[in-house]
Parts: structure tokens; sequence; C-alpha cells
């Protein structure tokens, strides 16, 4: 299976014989972001009979170096659910953020933070109004097929280890990321503004997050605790020390990023961890996904306490993260997913670009 990475303008070419060689790649190169989409791509790329598709990975929602009915891109990174401006151009363009931008509002409706999250919605959308009008006259002038699929984000940082029994775990309770102070790395006056003025719904569920998890380690010190704080995305422990720690752990906490979707959750759901999360946006791959919710931080104690003292409750979620990974999220799953959309596609428009097996 060959699969393009476009970076800029350079693209390079990723030759594999096997699924066993994705990893060995990854490892060798320090590609550890990549590894969930190439073997996405691997999986996929069993599934077409057709002989001349080409995958190519990439950030850019502007330009690609190659366009065509054969071409698959898979676009990762683009938090604000964008259509990239070159979507009719290609045969497909499998987003892992997905096309609709989404937010909630917390309980109780009047506070701080819906108030932040409220302002940044708005921006957002305001950001995506090219896009979306740009893919919406493109499709009226071409309305043969459905082009945009919403795929998961998958893992970044994660490898497989050695699986342990959930009650077996050392670990009671694990967070490790990073909350940003100020907005002086951004250039754009409004995001500037917005990040030194009025924090973002990011940092705001983080530090809340932080405050009750220290508490709670305070007023608990039989629960092995880790309450880590780091420097920036993935500036922690290496990806083989991380993936031991998520098998070591039993509630793992996956507070929102910048979107309410996180690598961390996909992670910790490969690993069998229970994840107490924000809530998710409606999203094919989230339905029916065995996560405790909150709408707010605040309520962190009291569903850590109730989840420890329940070794049956965590027996039986820890054993449908790893059921919901394998049968919804996992490469392979995904694969199948995505490929029986494109043929309904395809169907419908009466073409056979891409004819599946």
């Amino acid at each position: 299976m060959t699969c393009y990475v476009h970076r800029k303008d350079k693209l390079d070419q990723y030759d594999f014989q096997a699924e066993a060689d994705i990893f060995q790649t990854c490892e060798e190169k320090d590609h550890v972001g990549l590894e969930y989409l190439f073997r996405l791509a691997f999986h996929l790329e069993k599934r077409l009979t057709a002989s001349n598709h080409k995958f190519i990975i990439t950030r850019d929602l502007k330009r690609l170096p190659e366009y065509g009915g054969h071409v698959i891109v898979l676009l990762m990174c683009d938090e604000w659910a964008r259509p990239p401006l070159y979507a009719h151009k290609v045969g497909y363009v499998l987003n892992t953020y997905g096309y609709k931008f989404q937010n909630y509002l917390s309980k109780p409706l009047l506070s701080r933070y819906n108030v932040i999250k409220s302002f940044k919605t708005i921006w957002i959308q305001y950001n995506r109004i090219p896009y979306l009008v740009n893919y919406a006259i493109q499709s009226a002038k071409n309305p043969a097929k459905e082009r945009l699929f919403a795929i998961p984000m998958g893992y970044y940082k994660h490898e497989a280890v050695p699986s342990k029994n959930i009650n077996d775990r050392p670990i009671d309770l694990h967070f490790a990321g990073s909350i940003y102070a100020s907005g002086e790395k951004y250039t754009n006056p409004v995001a500037k503004f917005f990040k030194k003025w009025m924090t973002s719904p990011r940092n705001y569920a983080r530090q809340k997050l932080v405050e009750q998890l220290t508490h709670f380690q305070a007023e608990n010190p039989r629960f092995s605790i880790v309450n880590r704080l780091l420097d920036g995305f993935a500036k922690g422990l290496n990806r083989y020390e991380y993936s031991l720690e998520m098998m070591d752990t039993k509630i793992c906490l996956a507070p929102r990023g910048s979107s309410l979707e996180t690598y961390r959750l996909f992670e910790a759901m490969r690993s069998g961890c229970v994840v107490v999360a924000d809530r998710l946006p409606q999203q094919w791959y989230y339905e029916g996904v065995p996560a405790i919710f909150v709408d707010d931080w605040s309520e962190l104690q009291s569903v850590v306490a109730t989840l420890l003292n329940d070794p049956a409750r965590l027996q039986d979620l820890s054993e449908k993260a790893l059921a919901w990974w394998k049968s919804v999220a996992s490469p392979v799953a995904v694969a199948k997913r995505i490929s029986s959309e494109m043929m309904s596609s395809e169907q419908v428009s009466g073409k056979t670009a891409l004819q599946m097996a």
C-alpha cells in the first residue's frame, strides 16, 4: 500500500508491504501522529478493487499537489470542521473532525463557561463561512455524489501493550495535559484578545478539572492519582511509557481540548480504561460510546468517588470500552464503515471510480 503525506509544497511517499511495517516506519521517523491514518488507509485499500486510487494525508484546506476522482484525502487537525476548498476536485475527503462544528451549553446556563464557549462558537462559525459557501456552490454545480465523510481522530501517541484487568491496575485516576496561560503566541488580534482576557473553553475546563482533582487527591490519599501538568501537546512521556501508563490506569480523565474531541479518549478506550469526559459532538462513531460524561468538571469528585467504589461497574465499562474500540473506532472497523458509505455514494451517482470488494 502506498500513502502520501502532504506538507506545504512537499509530498512524501510511504510504501507498506504489510500492516506491521506501519508501526516500524512511524517509530523510526517519529511520525506517531500519522500511524492511525496510515492503518486506516491500509485497511481501506484492502476493501477497494479499483487500482488507481491515491491516498493523501494532509492538513491543507486550500490546495493539493494532485486532483482527480482517484484521490482520497485524509484531512487531519481541522478543529473547525471545514470542507476544504478542493473537495469538488477529488474523489473523497475523510475529515477527522467531520463537517458540522458543534458546541453545547453547560449547566447552569448563566455561567462564565457558557459565555466563553458562545464567543468562541461565533468566532469559529464566522471563519467557516468562505469554506461552506464554496462547497455549497461547487456541490450545486456537481451534485453527483457525497464526497465528505467524518472519521475518528484515533490515537496520536499510543501503541499496543500487554493488557491488564481493570481492577488489577495500580493507578486509580489519571490526567496529564497542558493548560495555556495566555494568548501571547497568537497573531490574530481577535484570538489574542480572547485568549488573554477571556481564556478559552479548553483552559477553563482543564483548570476546573485540575482544581477538583487536586482537592480530591488531598482528601483521599488512599487512591493512586496521576495529576501531571505538561508544557504543551504531547510533551510528556514517550509513546511506550505513556501507553504503559494508560494500561495501568483505571479511570482516565479526558477533558476537552481546543475542540470537544481529543486523542486521549481514543487512547484510553483502546487501553480499556474507564473514561470520564466532556460531552462529545454528535458523530456516528460516538453513538453508544461507553464513557461517563460531565457538563462541568465541578462534578468530578462525586463521579469518580462512585466509580472507584464500584469494581463491578469498572469491569463492565472497561470491557465495553475495548469492545467499542474494536467494533467502532479501530482502523479496521472504520475502513469497513467508510468503504460501505463510499459504495452507496457511487451507486447513487451511477459512477464506478471506486469499486468496492
